[in-house]
This record gives structure tokens, sequence and C-alpha cells, in this order.
């Protein structure tokens, strides 16, 4: 009866964070934020009162909106997500597993480089597409990047690939859909969660944005999660994500 309860308790906090990470997404406001944060703080303190592996996604998205709120100045993309990365390891290594979920072994590399090189060439000719055919206005993120040489830009680019790559692989596909596996969720179902947060997460901000950049970044973060079920690693993703993101570095400058 009681692992029941704490299976249904789990299952509701899911949909908490799911839908709290959803309306501070789309409806940007301070007081939103607010009411948001107290929202996650006690679901956080729940997890840990219950001992769930659900506290690594609570505690991400606590750090989150209290970044938001505290410090807006460091809530640029993919700067924002070190802090709660760094709440995660935090929390992770005073824990009794110790679990990172940051596995970049490469023994199964050659299974997954034809589905990467796939996923990575429909991936940019879809950006593609979008960027000349969808209304979303790129003006906004290319007025954030400096002036600056085409040298420096190409070193501009190769940094924000490589990390914003690497930290959201980690983030969604590494913390994300293994704490929901171990939740004993299905795959399916892990997937489908992990990848609309993944989704939500781009809404407003990201590359695609909108409603159709919403479709395509779901379709996206299900082929990254295929490869790392193919290849048992993180590596193979981060590769394919880090050329699609040099992609959409090359749009937003060329707005």
């Amino acid at each position: 009866m009681q692992l029941k309860l704490k299976r249904w308790v789990e299952f509701s906090l899911i949909a908490i964070l799911f839908f709290t990470d959803f309306i501070g997404t789309v409806y940007l406001s301070t007081n939103n934020y607010i009411l948001l944060s107290v929202i996650l703080f006690s679901s956080t303190v729940l997890t840990f009162a219950l001992k769930s592996f659900l506290k690594s996604i609570s505690v991400i998205l606590f750090v989150k909106y209290i970044m938001i709120i505290f410090v807006p100045h460091f809530f640029v993309w993919p700067i924002h997500l070190i802090f709660p990365l760094i709440a995660f390891v935090a929390i992770s290594y005073f824990s009794d597993e110790k679990e990172y979920y940051l596995n970049l072994t490469a023994l199964k590399l050659n299974k997954g480089v034809l589905e990467g090189g796939i996923v990575l060439i429909i991936s940019v000719s879809a950006l593609f597409i979008w960027a000349n055919t969808s209304s979303s206005e790129l003006e906004p993120l290319r007025r954030m990047i400096p002036d600056s040489s085409a040298i420096q830009l190409v070193f501009v680019a190769l940094g924000f690939a490589l990390i914003n790559a690497f930290l959201e692989e980690w983030l969604f596909r590494g913390v994300f859909q293994e704490t929901l596996l171990k939740l004993n969720l299905n795959f399916s179902l892990a997937t489908f969660i992990q990848a609309t947060l993944f989704a939500i997460a781009h809404y407003k901000l990201g590359v695609p944005s909108g409603s159709i950049g919403f479709a395509m970044t779901f379709v996206y973060a299900c082929a990254l999660t295929f490869l790392v079920r193919k290849t048992g690693s993180l590596l193979v993703p981060i590769l394919a994500h880090i050329f699609t993101d040099i992609a959409v570095f090359y749009l937003i400058v060329n707005s």
C-alpha cells in the first residue's frame, strides 16, 4: 500500500513539475516565477521526504526559477543550465547513489554513427526550412551577439555549440531521462516527458521556436534519445547536437 501511495505521489509530482515548467516558459512574468518557485520548493521538499529519485528533476527546475528571480542577468542560454546542474551534482555527491548520469563511453560508438549522421542531416535541413518559411524573428537573438570579426564569430560559434550541446544532452537525455526510467516508467513514456520538457525549454527563446518549433524540438529530442539507447552513451547525441547548434548559430548571425 505504501509503495502504491508513493508511486501515485510521484506521478502527481511529475505532472506538477511538467505543468509548472510549461507555465513558467509560456507566461513570462515575475509574479508567475515567484509562485512557481514556491510550488517547486514544496515539490522538492516532498521528493526529499519520499527519498524519491524525482528530487533530481525537482531541484534542477527549482534552481532554474530561483536564478530567474534573483540573478536574471545570468539567465543567458546556455549559461543558465550550469547552476541547476551544479546543484544536481552537489545533491548527487552527498546522496547514497552518487549517480551523475554522464556516460560518455565510446564502446558502441560505431553502432550509432550512421544514425547520428542521419539525425544531423535531417535536423539541419529542417532548421533551414523553418528559418526560411517561419514568421519567427531571429533578430532579437542576433542583437545578443556582439559585433565581431569572422574569425571571432567562428570561435564563439564553436564555444556556444560545445557548451550548449554538452549541457543540454547531460540535462535532458542524461539526468531527466534516466531519472524517469528509475521511477519505473517505460521507455516511451519517459522519452515523451523528457522530450516535451526539452521542447518547452525552446518554445519562447529557442531555435526553432513557436508551435512549429515545439514540434520540431520534440521530434529532435526523441531522435537523440534513440541515439543514446542505441549506443549506451551520450557521446553520439552530443556530437550531433554540436553540429546542429553550429547551424543554429549560423542562422542567427545571418538573420
